[in-house]
């Protein structure tokens, strides 16, 4: 069965679950841990679930939500990957396709402030949903 992989240079789109919120940077390109031995398709190296967590480390935003402006996020963790490929590398790494969905989990390292009122947004963490959005992608079959 022939699939879509992601690979190097992968572009994710990123939605707020929480529809009240906005966030300035909305795309965030991928890209490989440099630790151990790299998976290739067709000379380009492959994304792995790993990659996808150790990928977003730089990830910070600004961010709005409903009357509180100008707070930033910081990438803090993935929580949720999902349709992974079932063809895996040899060491049993799950490989990140096309398909592939997910969610992040933002720190908030800088309120928003209601300018109204004042006060900071009393909210600690905001989740992000991902999904692949970009042609980086190759064919990967499992024959």
């Amino acid at each position: 069965m022939a699939e879509l992989v992601a690979v190097q240079g992968a572009t994710v789109k990123l939605s707020p679950v929480v529809k009240s919120l906005s966030i300035s940077v909305d795309t965030h390109v991928l890209s490989i841990v440099t630790s151990g031995p790299l998976a290739t398709v067709d000379d380009l190296e492959i994304l792995l679930e790993k990659d996808v967590d150790s990928s977003f480390a730089t990830y910070v935003t600004p961010y709005d939500n409903a009357a509180y402006v100008g707070g930033v996020l910081k990438y803090s963790k993935l929580t949720v990957i999902e349709q992974l490929s079932t063809i895996t590398t040899k060491d049993g790494d799950p490989i990140v396709l096309k398909k592939t969905t997910g969610k992040i989990s933002c720190s908030v390292t800088k309120p928003a402030q209601d300018p109204a009122q004042g006060t900071p947004d009393p909210v600690a963490t905001y989740d992000l949903e991902i999904e692949f959005t970009d042609v980086s992608q190759s064919i990967l079959t499992s024959d």
